[in-house]
């Protein structure tokens, strides 16, 4: 028993390292995708009736943190995800209902209420034309209040058809980060 379990954990960590290498593979362990968002004006504070923009276009070229490379990425869905929540009080749970939500008919991005926290959210695709991904909406406050807006993308898993170049597992983990007028705030 006691060369047994030390012998099946090494037996485990083989078969976990050597399943999916392959020899194109550039990218070991989790991808962590950089996906850009913009969120115009840059303003720290907005005004009842102020236009908030928010856009996410980028080619499909898309930068990698971990292996500092860039990958084609070619019709990924990344499933991108809006949420706005109300910081200056506990008992709100719908924070939408505080803005007007603008959503371009192109778009297929939508309110959606998940059934389990009753907790509202955009969600939907990236619209993918011409080796560019995009997306485009605006939020405008109809109520006073502290908020914190969160975009990310929810893509957690690559399946079938969801395969890039050089990546070494084709049902694998992968991270996306969305990062916000380039870091700026």
């Amino acid at each position: 028993m006691k060369i047994l379990f030390p012998f099946s954990i090494i037996i485990a960590f083989l078969l976990c390292c050597s399943s999916c290498i392959k020899k194109e593979c550039r990218l070991a362990g989790f991808p962590e995708f950089e996906l850009p968002v913009t969120l115009s004006p840059a303003l720290d504070t907005f005004k009842i009736g102020d236009t908030m923009s928010i856009s996410s276009i980028f080619e499909d070229v898309v930068y990698e943190r971990a292996s500092e490379q860039w990958y084609r990425l070619e019709n990924i869905n990344f499933f991108p995800e809006t949420a706005v929540f109300r910081i200056d009080t506990l008992d709100v749970l719908d924070s939408f209902s505080e803005f007007d939500v603008i959503i371009p008919d192109q778009y297929d991005y939508y309110l959606f209420q998940y059934p389990s926290s009753g907790r509202k959210a955009l969600i939907g695709e990236y619209n993918y034309e011409n080796n560019t991904y995009s997306l485009e909406y605006q939020l405008v406050p109809k109520k006073k209040g502290l908020y914190c807006f969160g975009q990310w993308s929810s893509l957690s898993v690559l399946g079938e058809g969801q395969e890039f170049e050089g990546q070494c597992c084709k049902k694998k983990i992968i991270y996306t980060y969305c990062k916000v007028n380039d870091g700026g705030g």
